[in-house]
């Protein structure tokens, strides 16, 4: 009977903590759902007080970019990266309405922009693919790991293939990422998120990029005597210049420029950078009328008797060259790619789209027949300030003679994506003006001699 009393009691405090769990799990669950409801309304559609904010400029107090509200950013500083990148603006700010190339020279109307209709990367060998010719290197050199192959030629191939995969890969899903998440809040009725639209000019007593400064140097584009400016400006200190996109055997010297990493590579070096300079990188480049670019680029491997494209600038008309080389067929497009010219000979639309997409993403562009002016963004940008500057400091003293019209029209048609770039890099440039002030950038001008 005693048995009987004692497991009957064990069975209802079984039962009795088993319901009191099982409420303690159901209201757990009831609180999820709640919170996740809430932040899917958060994220998706905001309120009318929260697009009101999003919408209202905010003012700068008491030596901060921005006022305490960040907008769903970290900080202060997430949120100026955003708003420095035309990527977030292009199609919201008045610059789009107007045009601000050389309309004598160029007709813009004849380069019209195409729709991106490739929905995948289709570079070939993929992340996967390499990746095995990486461990069959690895068989094959009988190494452990990949780190001991960081002197091996080919392997310095393969990585390079990989990254340029990995960008292709990145840029796609981040192109079509952002439409289709316009498309759905259109679609059903939510308000999409509104790039915050910031008073100008912004405070400007302290530069507004974070470093490192990736400066992506475009052959012909004075790039030298940016590095001059950087090199100067920093003393030396975390500032490189690379020839090349780095090979894994320089990673380490990249590893320690936290100022400034200049040279000829192409878009994706961010990629290579340590952790902790992933978040605060800013890239920035300068861009030339394409015309004079492609000019400046022959007579210049023509009359240097040892750079690697002397011979062919030397046994090629003009013309021919064009055919030949593809520095005549829209390099700066191949450049902000990052794709090189094994990968693209001649640029494609797709090409095109990923330079355009790299190029808004940029904090900073310069011009180069606006070089005075750079210079004077400079100082706002970076911190540079120099009132002592020659045009341009690598300039070949070189007389070339007048090129033909049906020459001009030649390089115009094979440079039509560059043509379309550089527009964008005007519209860039006003930007940059605006957002430190047109009187502020007037001054700085006036101190350059």
């Amino acid at each position: 009977m005693f048995k009987l009393s004692f497991l009957r009691l064990t069975l209802l405090i079984l039962i009795v903590v088993s319901s009191f769990y099982l409420l303690i799990i159901i209201n757990q669950n009831n609180k999820i759902t709640k919170l996740s409801k809430t932040k899917e309304i958060e994220l998706s559609k905001p309120s009318i007080q929260k697009q009101r904010e999003i919408n209202t400029p905010i003012p700068c107090e008491n030596k901060k970019y921005f006022s305490n509200e960040n907008y769903g950013f970290k900080d202060e500083i997430s949120l100026l990266n955003y708003f420095l990148t035309y990527k977030n603006y292009y199609d919201i700010e008045e610059y789009k309405n107007k045009i601000y190339i050389n309309q004598t020279k160029y007709k813009i109307y004849k380069y019209p922009i195409s729709k991106l209709t490739k929905k995948f990367s289709t570079f070939t060998p993929t992340i996967q693919e390499t990746d095995i010719n990486i461990k069959n290197l690895i068989l094959k050199e009988n190494v452990t790991d990949e780190y001991k192959l960081v002197y091996n030629k080919e392997y310095h191939t393969l990585i390079l293939k990989k990254l340029r995969a990995n960008m292709c890969e990145d840029f796609f899903q981040d192109y079509w990422g952002d439409y289709y998440k316009s498309k759905y809040s259109i679609d059903h009725g939510i308000v999409p998120f509104q790039p915050p639209k910031l008073k100008l000019p912004l405070n400007i007593t302290k530069p507004l990029l974070t470093t490192p400064i990736l400066y992506m140097h475009i052959p012909k584009c004075a790039g030298h005597t940016s590095y001059v400016l950087f090199e100067n400006y920093f003393k030396g200190k975390g500032v490189i210049q690379l020839w090349t996109h780095p090979n894994p055997d320089v990673y380490y010297d990249v590893s320690k420029a936290s100022n400034v990493i200049l040279g000829h590579y192409q878009f994706g070096i961010h990629k290579v950078l340590p952790e902790k300079y992933k978040k605060t990188y800013s890239y920035m480049t300068m861009l030339r009328d394409p015309v004079d670019r492609v000019i400046s680029h022959y007579y210049y491997h023509r009359n240097n008797p040892y750079d690697p494209e002397y011979q062919i600038a030397r046994t090629s008309t003009f013309l021919e060259w064009l055919d030949r080389s593809p520095r005549g067929n829209n390099e700066m497009t191949r450049f902000l790619s990052g794709l090189t010219k094994d990968e693209e000979f001649k640029p494609n639309d797709e090409t095109f789209h990923m330079a355009l997409y790299h190029l808004r993403s940029m904090k900073f562009v310069g011009i180069t027949e606006r070089f005075k002016e750079t210079i004077a963004l400079l100082k706002f940008y970076v911190g540079i300030e120099n009132h002592r500057i020659r045009e341009k400091q690598n300039a070949a003293k070189i007389k070339h003679p007048e090129v033909p019209n049906h020459i001009i029209d030649t390089i115009k048609r094979k440079n039509h994506y560059d043509i379309l770039l550089y527009e964008e890099a005007l519209k860039m440039f006003e930007r940059q003006i605006d957002i430190v002030g047109r009187d502020n950038f007037n001054d700085q001008l006036n101190k350059i001699l």
